[in-house]
């Protein structure tokens, strides 16, 4: 699990979005380091949002927009739970009332169903974040229902942020043909953020705590690992030739990348030959 950031001195917001039968009516938390340091204290009230509306029409299965009776609290990015019979969806868009879904709605679903969602959240100061640290979790302590309910979410201590700076236009320089076969990617901004993903799970968490992921270098990465990842799953003769191709292009993108990126792992303000990255002996297949 790619853990959410908070910028040193600075700190920042982290979340869950956990899936429950009922939404909680309170919450805290506590914050621990990788060394086992207590960085928030376990107890720490967090902020409980909640959606609660309901299907202002019916839905049927396939469709991929449904009108609420209020949009109150329904962003962009949100998970939002449609009950009876349940499931859940990601919001792509929202406009007034009318809500569109990344994905096509699994049941069908009468009028004045309920939908509801929940975001837990809690500001990290600036005080919490410093120094530097990594490997975090953060224990989330969730009251439903009359019952507490525990949840583990991956929070780290980092220089930079570790937001997704690469986008598609990247992916056109590298591959401009690409523009021909976007229709066959469902969900851009996801298939974004799992290449994203990637190379931060590759950076490991100390090289995360430094790097600036806006760095041209890390950009290309992003763009190259996002396309050997498209080209991996097709099984074409052309497909096969263009993974291997992005690959190995990926594969020298991360290893100049490493070479310049800081790993203090003793936090001594200084990189010893010891402490150096290298991406030589990260296997790439093809699953």
């Amino acid at each position: 699990m790619i853990p959410q950031g908070v910028v040193k001195d600075v700190g920042g917001t982290i979340w869950i979005e956990p899936r429950l039968d009922s939404l909680p009516t309170a919450a805290t938390l506590a914050i621990i380091d990788g060394g086992n340091t207590a960085r928030v204290a376990a107890g720490t009230s967090a902020t409980v949002s909640t959606i609660s509306t309901t299907l202002n029409g019916a839905i049927s299965s396939g469709a991929t927009s449904l009108v609420v009776a209020s949009a109150t609290g329904i962003a962009e990015g949100s998970e939002i739970a449609l009950r009876a019979p349940f499931e859940t969806v990601t919001v792509k868009a929202v406009s007034g009332t009318t809500v569109t879904t990344w994905h096509p709605i699994s049941y069908d679903h009468a009028t004045g169903a309920t939908v509801d969602g929940m975001r837990i959240s809690y500001d990290v100061t600036a005080a919490q974040a410093t120094p530097l640290w990594w490997d975090g979790r953060a224990v989330w302590t969730l009251t439903v229902g009359g019952a507490t309910v525990q949840h583990v979410s991956s929070v780290e201590c980092v220089e930079y942020g570790l937001e997704r700076v690469a986008n598609l236009q990247d992916v056109y320089r590298i591959h401009p043909e690409f523009h021909y076969e976007l229709a066959s990617v469902t969900n851009v901004d996801a298939w974004m953020d799992g290449a994203h993903g990637q190379v931060l799970d590759e950076l490991g968490s100390r090289g995360r705590a430094r790097t600036w992921l806006g760095d041209e270098t890390f950009v290309e990465a992003v763009a190259l690992c996002a396309l050997y990842r498209h080209y991996r799953s097709q099984a074409s003769d052309r497909a096969q030739v263009l993974y291997e191709r992005y690959r190995e292009e990926y594969q020298a993108a991360m290893s100049r990348a490493m070479e310049n990126t800081p790993n203090d792992a003793d936090q001594d303000g200084s990189v010893e030959p010891g402490e150096q990255t290298g991406f030589s002996n990260i296997p790439i297949g093809r699953g």
